[in-house]
């Protein structure tokens, strides 16, 4: 049985293309979950940076992981 060759929707194209930049924001554990809060969605706001992940740790601070698409510019000229 011969199968046609997959052809890879744009979705699933444009989304394996697709390059991060990556952000680390450490807290200690004197920070509050509420100013934390309010550093992360200045970032998200102002720089686009979006959550990625969050590790808390025993004594009580925090590694934030932020990411973000790269925008690469195409010459029109």
């Amino acid at each position: 049985m011969i199968r046609p060759p997959e052809i890879p929707s744009a979705h699933r194209k444009a989304r394996a293309a697709a390059v991060w930049e990556y952000r680390t924001v450490h807290a200690d554990r004197d920070m509050s979950r509420s100013d934390l809060r309010r550093l992360l969605a200045e970032m998200a706001e102002y720089e686009g940076w979006t959550l990625h992940r969050v590790a808390l740790y025993h004594g009580g601070g925090r590694r934030v992981s932020l990411r973000r698409k790269k925008i690469k510019v195409q010459r029109t000229v």
